[in-house]
């Protein structure tokens, strides 16, 4: 599934680094990072005015990330809290349709991916 993610842009920013985390990826019962190994960690995603990423999340398994600005310099700001993501299937049997909803439950928004 691609998975789109957004934050609010930081003052002085000149790029993010994005961290990803899968819950039972790495090991069952527990995320990849409290293993000392994170899913993913993205670097030198560009500032721009409305910043975010997309990736590609497979399975059911919750998700989570976070997100730091970057300076010119290279000095790492403080690192957002975790967000925490997960899908269901979800099945509209009336319109002869499967979907995956992506829940945000942190916003507690959710969105349909249509299969």
């Amino acid at each position: 599934r691609t998975t789109s993610i957004g934050w609010k842009p930081v003052s002085g920013a000149a790029s993010y680094t994005v961290e990803l985390d899968c819950s039972h990826c790495c090991e069952s019962g527990k995320w990849c990072s409290e293993l000392g190994r994170p899913w993913k960690v993205v670097r030198g995603i560009p500032a721009v005015r409305s910043p975010g990423y997309k990736f590609e999340f497979t399975g059911a398994q919750p998700g989570r990330w976070r997100v730091w600005a970057v300076d010119n310099e290279g000095r790492e700001g403080e690192k957002s809290p975790w967000r925490t993501f997960r899908y269901s299937k979800l099945e509209l049997g009336w319109l002869k349709v499967d979907a995956d909803v992506f829940v945000d439950e942190h916003e507690q928004s959710f969105g349909y991916l249509l299969c």
